[in-house]
């Protein structure tokens, strides 16, 4: 199983703070995706506005159009990118 992340930026408004991010994360977590780094674990990492987590049985492009699929439904106007990560490491807070 591969683990992702995407981050997703909505252009109408580039300081994250576009009306639309709450109507995004909803979209998205439908999609399969979380806003936590390892949402199995706590405590909970919560990711930065825009980016999000899914782990499964994908290929990139699979995860991509998933996310970008997503994004669509909210503004067409965004940016979409997709990693699979092997590795982690991170500072933030919890939840």
């Amino acid at each position: 199983m591969a683990t992702f992340i995407v981050r997703v930026e909505l252009h109408a408004n580039p300081d994250y703070t576009h009306p639309n991010y709450e109507k995004l994360h909803t979209a998205i977590e439908k999609a399969g995706f979380s806003r936590h780094l390892h949402p199995s674990a706590e405590p909970w990492y919560k990711l930065q506005t825009g980016t999000y987590r899914m782990e499964g049985n994908h290929s990139l492009e699979t995860v991509l159009d998933l996310a970008k699929n997503a994004a669509n439904s909210v503004d067409t106007n965004n940016s979409v990118i997709a990693m699979e990560m092997e590795k982690d490491a991170w500072v933030g807070p919890k939840k």
